[in-house]
């Protein structure tokens, strides 16, 4: 009972499964074209050739084991010369004719499930591999999303540090200005030089920065239909979007198809080892064979001997068949581990994903309220400058702290929405995780 409920679990997670890795990720991001990029990545995705074919090898074996239950056809054709001796006489007179055709046929029954274990082992595998490839196509996916926020965040921190620039070389020009009437010490100037210098090579550094990922994005879709990493079309959601349901992690972490593949190797293990130890038991088959000494049994039907009958096999001694036996249910009970493992696994990771989005959350919420505090003040310094209350020197620093809790904003919220994706990854996709 316990294992045909386990079969019919495997069958409706697959069911579940079955659909698109690609959909829902663009919604999480704010994005709808995200997904249809998904996808061109994982049609020229090298990284998932190997799997692909890993699929097809374990189909074809399924279909090998399948073969098994099938009657075997044997035809030969013996091409030979010499003479036979009489049965009247005692020597040897005639020729033996020089062809000699036959014909064998086979078919075991199965009676005692063998083959049909065979069968089941081979398609757990399969399934197994199925499972496999789908998990390694949710990382791609994943990680084209991650790369895609990483674009955006890559080209605001750019925007910000050239603002920054901009800043400092006004607060440059200005301590120029004093420093000539005699109302600032050069050292002021040169602090304000360096500063600038120092605002220059951070924006060398995240040009640099949005170089290396427009590669990284380019290898993971070459199509040049699709728009850089850093495509200002659609930005990233302002309010981020909600969680998975705490309430059914567990049911996430059995629905994740690393999870699920595990089950699968656990279930084949388990029917391989069946299949060796009906090795033991006798085996009944079909037989049916025909032979003789001429071309056709049409022309001289009295040539051919025919016979059909059931053969029975009974091993004795199979010491190697006995070794087999134990090795599969060592290999079974391993695999059961693997499982109870991968399920824990599976729960310490979502568990875990899910407290780093919660904190990650709380963090860019108060990132973000201090980046609208700092551009609350900054905006009062700028009216009090426009109404020459406050020397440009002041406006520009206000703009400069305003501009570096804008890019501690910036970073937070993509860090943030990374793990957010993460927790979706942990869950087994977007469309699994949900929230309803």
């Amino acid at each position: 009972m316990l294992r045909c409920v386990i079969a019919l679990t495997m069958l409706w997670a697959t069911a579940v499964v079955g659909g698109g890795v690609s959909d829902g990720w663009g919604e999480a991001v704010g994005n709808p074209k995200l997904d249809s990029w998904i996808d061109i990545a994982l049609a020229g995705s090298p990284s998932l050739d190997v799997s692909r074919a890993a699929v097809r090898v374990a189909a074809a074996r399924g279909r090998d084991a399948r073969a098994a239950r099938r009657p075997a056809l044997d035809a030969r054709i013996d091409v030979r010369e010499g003479r036979h001796r009489s049965a009247m006489t005692g020597m040897a007179t005639e020729d033996l004719a020089p062809i000699s055709p036959g014909v064998d046929a086979a078919w075991e029954l199965d009676v005692f499930g063998r083959i049909r274990s065979e069968v089941g082992a081979a398609t757990f595998a399969e399934l197994a591999e199925e499972h496999l490839f789908r998990e390694r196509e949710l990382a791609l996916a994943a990680e084209v999303v991650r790369r895609y926020i990483e674009g955006h965040c890559f080209a605001g921190h750019l925007a910000v540090r050239e603002a920054e620039v901009a800043a400092h070389q006004a607060i440059c020009d200005y301590l120029a200005g004093r420093v000539e009437a005699g109302l600032e010490r050069p050292e002021v100037r040169e602090q304000a030089d360096a500063a600038r210098l120092l605002a220059r090579r951070r924006v060398a550094q995240a040009r640099e920065d949005l170089e290396t990922l427009e590669a990284r994005w380019r290898y993971l879709l070459p199509d040049e239909s699709v728009p850089g990493a850093a495509c200002t079309e659609c930005g990233l959601p302002e309010e981020l979007p909600e969680p998975p349901r705490t309430e059914e992690l567990h049911a996430y972490a059995l629905n994740r198809p690393d999870v699920q593949a595990a089950q699968a190797l656990w279930r084949g293990a388990e029917q391989s080892a069946r299949a060796q130890a009906r090795n033991r038991l006798p085996s009944l088959s079909a037989i049916a064979t025909a032979e003789g000494d001429m071309p056709s049994p049409a022309d001289e039907p009295e040539e051919w001997v025919a016979w059909a009958g059931l053969r029975l096999s009974l091993p004795v001694l199979a010491p190697k068949t006995g070794a087999a036996v134990e090795s599969g249910r060592a290999e079974e009970d391993m695999h059961a581990a693997l499982y109870r493992e991968s399920v824990r696994l599976a729960l310490f990771d979502i568990r875990a994903r899910y407290v780093e989005r919660v904190h990650g959350e709380k963090r860019w919420r108060a990132g973000r309220e201090e980046a609208m505090q700092l551009k609350t003040s900054f905006e009062s310094v700028q009216r009090q400058f426009e109404q020459g209350l406050e020397p440009v020197s002041v406006l520009e620093r206000s703009r400069l702290r305003w501009l570096a809790a804008e890019e501690r904003r910036l970073r937070l919220h993509a860090l943030v929405l990374q793990r957010h994706i993460a927790l979706l990854r942990a869950c087994g996709g977007p469309e699994l995780a949900r929230s309803e």
